[in-house]
């Protein structure tokens, strides 16, 4: 453990608050947290050339915490959502030993996760994953008051963060394939999104107004967002700003991100009217 910002001058623990704070914002993708805590990076990468990775976590809030850290497996609905899943052939979590299994990151603080992968005999060319989970979990002082108390204390707050093992090459691209107004009482426009190739696909879109020989202005642009492996396509709902005909002639732009936050060159499609 190190305690961020310990020798600065002048610097008390507003003002570390307020500078954890900023680092939250700006990490890439860091909108990973639970309750103060914040993960980064939000996803990892291990491979024969990189058998070694850690997370870092840090303690935005006032309060201390403690995590409860184990691997689960999650697969992806065609909605973008996450559920419970079985251990499967392409679990990652048998080939990784991480440290430690339970940590405290005290009110304006950092600690290190570290993972590393153990190649297995046999293991069959493709992509590996498991999800790296992190629990809250009730501060020892916590539990000894709920106890004197007669109350029973149950934190479910938690987060997890999905951990890749690329065996032999893998690859992975994104195209969008349709993209329609979905109607009700706040019509949202539906994009489906392809994912083609043996790994999971990671990638961002936009919206523009126009066409793409004449576009004209941007309505929306989506954060980073994936596709796992186990689905060769999934939907994504976009709120658009209010007052734009259901008419209007607009197309999206979808990129492809690679493992160095690259983009690939964007593929258009036009909206079905």
């Amino acid at each position: 453990m190190h305690r961020l910002f310990a020798n600065w001058p002048n610097m008390n623990m507003i003002n570390i608050k307020r500078l954890l704070t900023l680092v939250a914002t700006l990490l890439p993708l860091c909108a990973l947290q639970a309750q103060g805590i914040v993960a980064h990076p939000t996803k990892v990468e291990m491979s024969a050339k990189q058998r070694g990775s850690s997370v870092r976590l840090i303690n935005v809030s006032n309060e201390d915490k403690l995590l409860r850290i184990s691997f689960e497996e999650r697969q992806m609905r065609l909605d973008g959502k996450l559920v419970s899943g079985e251990p499967g052939r392409w679990a990652a979590s048998s080939l990784i030993r991480y440290s430690p299994r339970q940590i405290l990151v005290p009110a304006g603080t950092s600690q290190t996760v570290r993972l590393l992968y153990r190649r297995r005999v046999g293991m069959a060319d493709g992509q590996y994953r498991s999800h790296l989970t992190f629990q809250e979990i009730p501060l020892p002082g916590e539990v000894a008051a709920a106890d004197k108390g007669g109350v029973r204390l149950n934190k479910i707050n938690g987060f997890s963060i999905p951990v890749y093992v690329n065996q032999g090459s893998v690859s992975a691209a994104l195209k969008p394939t349709n993209v329609a107004w979905k109607p009700g009482a706040k019509p949202v426009l539906r994009v489906a999104v392809s994912r083609e190739g043996s790994a999971s696909a990671y990638g961002r879109l936009e919206v523009v107004s126009g066409t793409p020989e004449q576009p004209q202005a941007s309505l929306f642009t989506s954060r980073k967002f994936a596709v796992y492996k186990e689905l060769e396509q999934r939907s994504i709902d976009l709120p658009l700003p209010a007052g734009i005909p259901l008419g209007s002639p607009m197309f999206v732009r979808v990129w492809t991100i690679d493992n160095q936050n690259r983009d690939s060159a964007p593929i258009t499609l036009a909206v079905n009217r």
